[in-house]
């Protein structure tokens, strides 16, 4: 039941392949080896025997309370993730994750192209072959939820023991899917819904640009951490530059149904066709 991640270049290499597969960018994406986002794990208000203040996991924005401090972003859980971020820094040249805007980009993180660079056609090519991919982690949240039920209401244990039962629920859900042989590489978000994987509670509206960004922390992180986060966002552009050519010399567009919707929403809402992402 170990969590494990590929460690030799060749497992690596057949990951990014599996991923490849599943998008539809022509290979404009490989060297993609995963997704990543945030996940909102609602509890009970934990007991000042377990924290300093309990009152510091009550989320605002979810008016809940959570497993994490209530303010915790996304990019500062990453970060709390020892054994992941050891994996990503020792991931060979051209291989890296792809996040929302929650994350900073970098030479090991993607992230979908936001504000006035979202306009440009070839910039919202790849925040749509893009979202492909990071729509997984949507569907992987989706199926845990739905697998095991008792993250459909509040977790009602100490701060420790929830811990517990989220990592056991991980831990069971990854050998249910690979020793079932479940196969979910081609499935779509509505295909996992209609064949009930999913409730269709759970299908989210996948932003593709508009999310919190990374560098708005609430509590001003260090100085050094920004000139680090500063210079791997150099190199996280040259990447993304790069592939955006990729997209452009293989004459990749949306789809006609990607636009068409677009535009649909754009004209219900009175807003330019630029402003939507679906």
């Amino acid at each position: 039941l170990e969590i494990r991640l590929p460690e030799t270049r060749d497992a690596i290499n057949a990951l990014a392949d599996e991923w490849n597969e599943v998008s539809t960018a022509g290979g404009g994406f490989f060297g993609f080896v995963g997704a990543i986002d945030g996940w909102l794990c609602a509890i009970n208000q934990p007991s000042s025997r377990c924290c300093n203040n309990p009152a510091d996991y009550h989320s605002g924005h979810y008016r809940c309370f959570v497993i994490a401090p209530g303010k915790t972003h996304d990019a500062r859980a990453y970060r709390n993730c020892p054994k992941l971020l050891q994996w990503v820094s020792n991931l060979p040249p051209g291989f890296f994750l792809g996040g929302d805007n929650a994350y900073p980009l970098s030479d090991t993180m993607m992230i979908p192209f936001s504000g006035a660079q979202r306009d440009q056609p070839l910039n919202r090519t790849y925040n749509f072959m893009f979202s492909q991919l990071r729509i997984r982690i949507e569907m992987a949240f989706g199926l845990l939820t739905t697998k095991w039920r008792i993250f459909r209401k509040n977790l009602d244990c100490s701060l420790e023991t929830n811990y517990l039962i989220i990592e056991a629920a991980s831990r069971l859900q990854n050998f249910i899917i690979e020793n079932e042989n479940i196969n979910y590489k081609n499935a779509t978000l509505q295909d996992l819904v209609d064949s009930g994987e999913i409730d269709e509670q759970q299908q989210h509206d996948h932003d593709d640009g508009s999310q919190e960004n990374a560098m708005d922390l609430d509590d001003q992180e260090d100085g050094l951490m920004r000139r680090d986060v500063s210079r791997s966002m150099e190199a996280g552009k040259i990447r993304r530059n790069h592939i955006v050519s990729k997209l452009r010399e293989q004459g990749m567009t949306r789809p006609e149904y990607n636009v068409n919707r677009n535009d649909t929403v754009a004209a219900r809402d009175g807003v330019d066709e630029e402003t939507v992402d679906l």
